[in-house]
């Protein structure tokens, strides 16, 4: 539980993630980062090949949307990285 230092573990595990690419459970708390960490966290799974879906596996078509919907109602979301 990092409580927004998300983009910090997925940028310090980035070398694992393209090697192995396994699938990943992460719960985004937007509403804790600066807008750098928001705009990293984008950049990062847009470079990827990850798809990126809703919990109960909607894909999650705007990052930035999704992102900033959570923001507004201050919550944390789950999103999986397969």
């Amino acid at each position: 539980d990092v409580d927004g230092g998300e983009v910090d573990v997925l940028l310090g595990s980035r070398l694992t993630l393209e090697r192995w690419k396994p699938q990943i459970l992460l719960e985004v708390s937007p509403h804790l980062w600066s807008h750098d960490a928001a705009a990293q966290m984008r950049d990062l799974l847009g470079e990827s090949e990850y798809k990126i879906r809703s919990l109960l596996g909607a894909p999650v078509i705007d990052l930035d949307q999704y992102l900033h919907d959570l923001c507004k109602r201050r919550t944390s979301g789950v999103i999986h990285l397969s």
